[in-house]
């Protein structure tokens, strides 16, 4: 597929070799966003779109900043805040 034949000419030697083997290697990804997280938990029930905003942001960013095969990432806003996504008890 397309993703093959990019490795193999892109990845197949040098820097870039070495770090997608960093990279496949490593047990989590942390990416440091070049946006804030702009989310209070008392928006949750209050501001819907907002809500949504976090969830893209937190969860799959820019889709092209994140590596999914990682049993988890961590993503920084620029405002601190991590991403993550978790339920609270009512």
């Amino acid at each position: 597929g397309k993703w093959a034949e990019v490795r193999d000419n892109h990845f197949n030697s040098g820097v870039n070799k070495n770090s997608l083997r960093i990279i496949e290697s490593a047990a989590f990804m942390m990416t440091l966003g070049d946006e804030p997280f702009e989310m209070e938990l008392m928006d949750l029930r209050d501001d819907r779109e907002k809500l949504q905003s976090y969830a893209r942001s937190s969860i799959h960013g820019k889709v092209y900043d994140f590596w999914f095969d990682k049993s988890f990432n961590i993503n920084v806003g620029t405002n601190g805040r991590v991403g993550r996504w978790y339920l609270q008890p009512r």
